[in-house]
């Protein structure tokens, strides 16, 4: 059986944890003896053997069990013991040991000695790691939070694809009249750590929508239990094409500000080709005449006379 953290005291015993159904062995007192002598014995002497041993096994339910030990025995373990009791359970090993002095004159003597000690084992039961928060998780938290609420009171905020008992609708869930939203999407989003202080809603949720790429909007709607703000986020770079182009009055400005728009392209191609065209030929100019000016230079170097540029 595992050694726990050693606690002195006027007893030794014992502290170990162990998740429920848990099997283990209850090892005969003389192995026990041999890997821990830790009991109050006698200064100078030390476990050599064990001439009687009892081990009793006290439940959670304070049922009891008592072994005895025969330490004669070449085997190591006593007893089976399957923790299926939420609980503590105490294993207590008791007898007589026989004890050896190994310090000093009259070492190699022989005395027999009481020992006492036990084990106190806390069985629990094991629990998953509490679920990750998720974008849809933060955002149903922040308009819980948006304004207090009395007894009774529904919460006037509501994420897009909520039902008012606070399920998601999803595509294994959904009723006949009812559509996937965006909660069922946001689900899948792990959110990272946020801190809210003196914001307000509308910042809260934009700084949410930093994370998935969206912009907050507020739209009224009507259920059950009456009418309620439905929150939703308008997704940037989403593939859903405006129509506004196809509204009266605004269709006539869109093409107005395309006419301009290939106006201006073509003046500034025209522009550009002409100052190509311009431009080149009086490139070239320079380029020739500046050739002439440097040869002419070198030709005066070359005779020691002062150089006369002329003007072109």
């Amino acid at each position: 059986m595992a050694k726990g953290d050693v606690i002195r005291g006027d007893r030794n015993y014992y502290l170990i944890s162990y998740e429920l159904d848990t099997t283990i062995n209850i090892a005969r007192a003389n192995k026990v003896l041999s890997l821990e002598p830790s009991f109050d014995l006698t200064v100078g002497y030390f476990p050599s053997g064990v001439e009687r041993a009892t081990v009793t096994i006290t439940f959670p339910d304070n049922n009891t069990l008592k072994l005895d030990d025969k330490g004669s025995s070449p085997e190591t373990v006593l007893y089976v013991l399957k923790l299926s009791q939420l609980g503590t359970y105490q294993i207590k090993y008791q007898g007589v040991a026989t004890a050896t002095f190994n310090n000093g004159v009259g070492a190699g003597s022989v005395k027999n000695e009481n020992y006492s000690f036990y084990y106190i084992i806390s069985v629990i039961e094991n629990h998953l790691p509490l679920k990750k928060w998720s974008i849809t998780d933060v955002i149903n938290r922040t308009l819980a939070l948006a304004e207090p609420l009395r007894k009774g009171e529904c919460p006037r905020f509501k994420l897009n694809g909520m039902r008012a008992d606070g399920t998601i609708i999803t595509d294994d869930n959904k009723h006949e009249d009812e559509v996937v939203g965006q909660a069922a999407r946001f689900d899948k989003i792990l959110a990272p750590q946020f801190s809210f202080t003196k914001q307000t809603l509308r910042e809260c949720l934009q700084e949410i929508g930093k994370v998935i790429h969206g912009e907050p909007r507020l739209s009224i709607q009507k259920d059950e239990n009456g009418y309620f703000y439905e929150v939703s986020y308008d997704m940037y770079a989403s593939q859903e094409e405006s129509n506004l182009q196809f509204f009266p009055y605004t269709s006539k400005s869109a093409q107005h500000v395309i006419e301009n728009y290939k106006e201006i392209h073509q003046s500034y191609s025209y522009f550009c080709s002409c100052l190509r065209n311009n431009f080149i030929p009086l490139l070239r100019v320079f380029t020739i005449e500046l050739s002439r000016i440097k040869v002419e230079y070198c030709i005066c170097a070359a005779k020691k006379r002062p150089f006369k540029r002329n003007a072109f």
